[in-house]
């Protein structure tokens, strides 16, 4: 732009008069072809040479902001900002979002760990690099590296919305393998370990806390948030309601229960009870289940080094569904999965199911064995030869007599070739053909 005037296309400066005076400083005005705004800044100089430098800069530097040759100036900025004050701003973001209490305590802690032992300071300092090196230096299990990662994750696509980063430096990083790396696997529980279970506990509270995540297939948080009014315990058709604000998915489900655990869920319900009320107002202790299952003779690891848990009630409702033959699709409702993966690979033991009494049902194939095969087949291929060959133990063919002769022995001067010496040449036919279609088989 060799000079700015109004008359130009892309930009211009001026001074407002007062009085018919020109007084204060210089505006500059500016627009690109392609635009039909026009900018206004304020050039904070008196000077027209100077505002006219300044704003051919201005445009300068604008042009490669539209061009992808220089960082925007809110970006700019942004860079410079600290992470900690980020990801305040992400936790407040979260909240707002109304997300799970659980998860926004969780995600911020988690965060700020990454940034301290990684040596994150500024956006430009997010690097998956590091990150893959401290996954592979900290002490943790494959589920919780996991769960740092799609945080961070999270967080820098956040940060994306709000245009102040380009890219995610953590797309192409793979989630550690969980399935074989668990610290604590979980087991599932047979139906007669349940039953000593609920039988030996002593406490009525613990005991129905057992029947329901046994029965209903009930997670842990859910059966805290439980309410009288989320059981309806007719006697034709006994439900049980998951809220919005109890359930997992955050959708309502209803799904019918036991008759027996609705009788258990009556004898149970205090007389003064109102809808409103928790069905559990105080809940287990940490280490209770392990004093009940000592109790009980239950093991708390098995041979494969499987743990037994609350969970495990609910891996043992998914297992015991297989077992009985329930179509997958109703498992996989009662135990609210929206993807079947984790119903037939996570909530269930491929080991503790018949697998031999589904492998004994396959029909059998009957086929003759492989002597007599091999018998006949000579036998039809040289019907001269005679004598008696025994066949034992065969299941189409029982004790059969086939005449072959006896063996003829081959001197020397009949196996001999007579142009035994003789060498073959190119072209030329086998010489010895004859003779060896003429020698005796050997039996």
């Amino acid at each position: 732009m060799s000079s700015i005037s109004p008359h130009t296309e892309v930009g211009y400066v001026k001074r407002y008069k007062r009085n018919g005076k020109p007084y204060g400083n210089y505006f500059g005005f500016y627009r690109f072809p392609d635009e039909n705004q026009v900018h206004k800044i304020n050039l904070k100089i008196r000077e027209k040479r100077i505002a006219e430098q300044k704003l051919r800069e201005i445009i300068a530097h604008q042009h490669a902001v539209r061009t992808g040759l220089s960082p925007s100036d809110e970006r700019v900025q942004a860079a410079g900002k600290p992470l900690v004050e980020y990801i305040e701003e992400y936790t407040s973001s979260m909240k707002a979002r109304q997300l799970k209490p659980e998860t926004i305590r969780k995600i911020g802690p988690m965060l700020r760990r990454l940034c301290d032992e990684c040596g994150w300071m500024r956006i430009a300092d997010l690097s998956g690099s590091q990150y893959e090196s401290w996954r592979g230096d900290v002490d943790l299990s494959a589920k919780s590296k996991n769960h740092y990662l799609h945080a961070a994750r999270a967080f820098v696509n956040w940060l994306i919305t709000l245009q102040v980063c380009e890219r995610n430096p953590f797309n192409g990083i793979r989630p550690a393998r969980v399935v074989g790396n668990e610290t604590r696997p979980r087991r599932a529980l047979t139906v007669e370990e349940v039953n000593r279970l609920v039988g030996c506990c002593p406490c009525p509270r613990r005991r129905m806390i057992y029947m329901i995540a046994f029965a209903t297939a009930a997670r842990t948080d859910e059966m805290q948030g439980l309410r009288w009014s989320d059981f309806d315990l007719n006697p034709t058709n006994p439900t049980i309601t998951y809220r919005n604000s109890n359930s997992k998915t955050k959708k309502p489900e209803r799904n019918p229960i036991p008759q027996w655990l609705a009788d258990a869920l009556c004898e149970y319900k205090p007389e003064y009870a109102s809808p409103d009320d928790l069905v559990f107002t105080k809940w287990m202790g940490r280490h209770t289940l392990d004093e009940d299952l000592k109790r009980a003779g239950i093991p708390k690891l098995n041979a494969h080094g499987e743990s037994a848990c609350l969970y495990s009630l609910r891996h043992a409702f998914n297992q015991t569904m297989q077992e009985a033959d329930i179509p997958f699709r109703h498992a996989q409702r009662f135990m609210r999965h929206s993807d079947p993966k984790h119903t037939a690979n996570t909530y269930l033991d491929s080991d503790g199911l018949d697998l031999r009494g589904s492998i004994d049902r396959m029909p059998a194939i009957q086929s003759p064995s492989r002597t007599a095969r091999s018998v006949v087949g000579v036998v039809e291929e040289c019907p001269e030869v005679s004598g008696v060959v025994a066949i034992d133990g065969l299941s189409q063919i029982e004790k059969t007599s086939i005449a072959v002769p006896e063996r003829q022995s081959v001197s020397s001067s009949d196996a001999e070739c007579p142009d035994s010496h003789r060498q073959w040449s190119r072209g030329e036919s086998n010489p010895r053909a004859e003779i060896v279609s003429k020698m005796p088989l050997r039996v």
